[in-house]
């Protein structure tokens, strides 16, 4: 009995290394080909931009074109239902972000293809890019705390621009309305350049966009930027003080990183996670980004996950709160 007991945990361990063996060989030979890194958004955007620096990016590092293809449509979800049926090898990824990845199948569950925590790995986090409300010259507010109460005066009268129902602007507003007892109505545009034009236009009284978005008519003195949804004030714009600075306990903001198929290799998933971080954890990074309004985010595949994953948590409880329909 002991023999075979023996003879069959030595197969076992044979087995084991025999696997681990083979997925370093995996690791180690990846990649061999060119990798394809989808964006779901049109060309030109902030997400493409960002893309195709960490494309170049990896591709020095691998020696392999990364090449960055654009699939535009439903909300970003017809270029992310491209990916999650691809193969899971690695070697096709979705540059990914809480509207696509999380928002969008939380308001639409009947005609989005897929749930994100079921058909995605996380690979990488790159970045996060929070939101900066901004008002137009007509509305006198200097800070927050302005605009809350100038807005609670006038309850039910005061709206606001957003690009899409359940965009971040929109979730974020919630966030806002529901801490500070506000009555205001969301004005929907398609994109956020129209939504954003309302506002200097004087035909809604706020927006909270990504600073790419409204930095050139903040800068041109059209808008007023009055605070900045994240921990700590924006290295490309540090006059703008934090929601928290001023007394509001809120963060919110786009994430943006990298989901590969769930069923690709692990190996492969955490090299690429590695290498990631190894040519994005630089000032030239970090500045490159800034200039696309985002701050450099970088983590490891599990905290990825998880951040994720509360992401989706917050942004369904702000929809029930606010009793939005669902389709």
């Amino acid at each position: 009995m002991q023999t075979r007991q023996m003879i069959s945990r030595s197969l076992g361990a044979a087995a084991l290394a025999v696997a681990m063996a083979g997925t370093a060989a995996v690791a180690q030979e990846f990649p061999d080909r060119p990798v394809t890194m989808i964006v779901p958004y049109a060309a030109g955007g902030p997400t493409d931009l960002m893309a195709r620096f960490v494309a170049q990016r990896l591709s020095d590092h691998w020696g392999h074109p990364v090449l960055v293809e654009n699939r535009p449509g439903a909300s970003g979800t017809l270029g992310s239902d491209h990916v999650a049926r691809s193969d899971p090898d690695g070697y096709t990824m979705v540059v990914a972000n809480n509207a696509a990845q999380g928002a969008y199948e939380l308001l639409n569950p009947n005609t989005t293809p897929y749930r994100t925590l079921e058909v995605f790995a996380p690979v990488a986090m790159i970045s996060l890019a929070p939101l900066v409300m901004i008002v137009p010259e007509s509305v006198p507010a200097e800070d927050v705390a302005e605009f809350v109460s100038w807005a609670q005066e006038r309850a039910g009268e005061v709206n606001y621009a957003s690009a899409a129902m359940g965009s971040a602007t929109h979730l974020a507003t919630l966030m806002l309305s529901g801490m500070a007892d506000l009555d205001m109505e969301m004005i929907v545009f398609q994109g956020a350049a129209p939504a954003l034009q309302s506002v200097v236009a004087g035909e809604t009284d706020m927006y909270a966009g990504g600073y790419s978005t409204v930095s050139g008519q903040v800068d041109a003195g059209t808008v007023r930027a009055i605070g900045v949804m994240a921990p700590q004030r924006l290295g490309a714009a540090p006059d703008i003080p934090t929601f928290a600075e001023q007394g509001y306990d809120i963060e919110y903001g786009s994430w943006f990183g990298l989901l590969a198929p769930v069923d690709t290799p692990e190996a492969i998933l955490e090299q690429i996670n590695a290498d990631v971080n190894a040519v994005m954890d630089n000032d030239e990074a970090r500045e490159a980004l800034g200039n696309f309004g985002m701050e450099l985010m970088l983590m490891d595949r599990d905290n990825f996950g998880a951040a994720i994953e509360a992401r989706i948590d917050l942004d369904r409880n702000l929809i029930a709160e606010a009793g939005l329909e669902t389709n």
